[in-house]
């Protein structure tokens, strides 16, 4: 189950990429940039600006989760049973079904489709949501990108997952990037709703597993003002990314609010919890960071 796939991408791995979002997460960060890929089946996904008013869905719907308030089209995300009616009559793609299902042929076959854009200094890139989510499946697509059409691969992953998941995946990913939310296992649980045990676990395993003078390792800690950004907590993640050894460089993402407006979109994301937050990391606050990183050894990049 696929949620989008995003073509000539410059900033999820080396080179020119064909990036795969899977659909369903198990975490639940505060921050999530794409909540409509949270849950693992096929959601309902409005937007508002593009309704053209025609009422086709508030007579098509068999809950009343579409109806008309003072000349406007409303969605009532509490009455919807996603059935999907609102969506066939839509004429603007204004309700669309976020999700569509492939084979590990099909959607090999149109990732090839790109390959001739960066074979040679490029490749695909698998996120989500997490990946690891639908591991059987992406293990098998990234073995035939490999071995059928030598396609480099990468993955970008929370690393929340049992070892014989993730290996069945990871055994077949060139380049790993891999999340570092915050260091205190209370704290992570209390914004992505899971303990850190065993994505630190996980990290630290792939590390001594796997030969990284074919492999590139990436750490990515997202930058989420007053809620992991202190310098504990980056020194405390510095200190664990420098004894793994094999880390080509961490990577510190500046928050964003760009997602925050799909929360209202989709039914099983909720409210968006950061609105108080500015829309932006500061700038002084990232080079900051960047430089206690640095203190540690390691290479570090300010963005993806």
């Amino acid at each position: 189950m696929v949620f989008n796939i995003q073509r000539y991408s410059l900033h999820d791995g080396a080179g020119l990429r064909t990036l795969v979002f899977m659909k369903g997460c198990p975490l639940r960060c505060l921050w999530c940039a794409n909540p409509e890929g949270q849950p693992p089946q096929k959601t309902l996904f409005f937007q508002e600006k593009k309704c053209c008013g025609c009422r086709k869905c508030v007579e098509r719907c068999p809950t009343g989760a579409s109806a008309e308030r003072s000349g406007l089209i409303v969605w009532d995300k509490t009455r919807c049973t996603e059935c999907m009616e609102c969506v066939k009559v839509c004429p603007t793609g204004a309700r669309s079904v976020c999700g569509r299902e492939y084979t590990v042929a099909e959607l090999a076959s149109v990732v090839e489709r790109d390959s001739i854009f960066y074979r040679g200094h490029g490749g695909v890139t698998v996120g989500g949501g997490e990946p690891l989510l639908q591991a059987d499946f992406v293990s098998q697509f990234l073995k035939a990108c490999k071995e059928e059409y030598a396609i480099n691969t990468a993955i970008e992953t929370s690393s929340y997952a049992t070892w014989e998941k993730a290996s069945s995946v990871f055994d077949y990913v060139d380049i790993f990037q891999m999340d570092i939310k915050h260091m205190d296992s209370a704290e992570h649980m209390r914004l992505t709703g899971v303990p850190n045990a065993p994505i630190l676990a996980n990290i630290q395993r792939v590390a001594q597993t796997y030969d990284f003078s074919k492999r590139t390792m990436i750490i990515r800690v997202p930058v989420i003002p007053g809620l992991n950004s202190s310098e504990e907590n980056i020194a405390a993640t510095a200190e664990f990314v420098r004894r793994l050894e094999v880390v080509k460089r961490v990577e510190l993402l500046p928050y964003h609010s760009y997602g925050a407006a799909k929360y209202e979109r989709t039914k099983w994301s909720g409210s968006y919890q950061l609105n108080a937050l500015a829309p932006t990391a500061p700038d002084e606050l990232m080079e900051r960071l960047a430089a206690l990183v640095r203190s540690f050894g390691l290479t570090v990049k300010i963005g993806g």
